[in-house]
């Protein structure tokens, strides 16, 4: 059996979603899965506590699949993070799914390999986050300031930005989908080999933008070439 301790952090993976019977049947295949491995390990002479160690250390690198696909957010049970102080930290076990935040200063931290989804960030300080490799989806920010941001080699979609300031920001080798930016500040934003499509710009402030080695759809394209963006090296797809 596995400890209460270990099954509370399992919770945590599913905590966003629906009690319903695909949630269920996932979350026991995990558990099934973890009781076979930490029996293993037991076996090779590991305590308790260092095979607990050794699974929690299996599951924050991936090395144990969490398979949440078909799972469905619970709307009504979104964790609600107000004034919360996160600078200079590393985000890999905060929860960044089905969540809101409100006036959260997130300065200088940074996250590998991650997932921002249904979420919500509004007043927020981003100065400096550092978002490598992740993935952000159906998710709003708005009237946050993401002064020297990285989003660097991400996939964002079907999210929005309102209101919010992101000079000096970085999206490079990112891939951008179905993304509104409306009345935000924009200004030195490089999406050097990034994907764009269907990446609206309203009512912005925009001021050289790098899109050196870009790819972009034309309803994209168009919206920057109105805005009299430097679109020299922008490839249409």
């Amino acid at each position: 059996m596995l400890s209460e301790k270990l099954e509370l952090h399992i919770e945590g993976y599913f905590r966003p979603y629906k009690k319903d019977q695909i949630y269920q049947e996932k979350k026991k295949v995990l558990m099934n899965n973890l009781e076979n491995i930490m029996f293993q390990l037991k076996n090779e002479g590991l305590e308790d506590k260092e095979a607990y160690n050794v699974l929690i250390k299996k599951l924050e690198c991936g090395d144990v699949k969490i398979d949440v696909s078909e799972l469905s957010v619970d709307e009504n049970n979104k964790l609600n993070y107000f004034k919360k102080i996160f600078t200079d930290e590393n985000l890999e076990n905060l929860a960044l799914i089905n969540a809101n935040y409100r006036l959260c200063d997130f300065k200088g931290s940074m996250a590998k390999n991650r997932e921002i989804n249904y979420s919500e960030f509004k007043d927020c300080y981003f100065k400096r986050l550092n978002f490598i490799d992740s993935t952000v989806s159906e998710s709003d920010f708005k009237k946050s300031d993401f002064n020297q941001a990285i989003f660097e080699n991400c996939k964002i979609t079907n999210s929005s930005f309102y209101d919010s300031h992101l000079p000096k920001v970085s999206f490079d080798g990112s891939i951008l989908l179905n993304i509104s930016f409306k009345n935000c500040y924009l200004k030195k934003v490089s999406f050097v080999n990034s994907k764009l499509i269907n990446v609206q710009f309203e009512s912005c402030t925009l001021s050289k933008l790098d899109f050196t080695g870009a790819t972009m759809d034309r309803i994209t394209y168009r919206f920057l070439q109105e805005e009299r963006a430097d679109l020299t090296d922008v490839e249409i797809v």
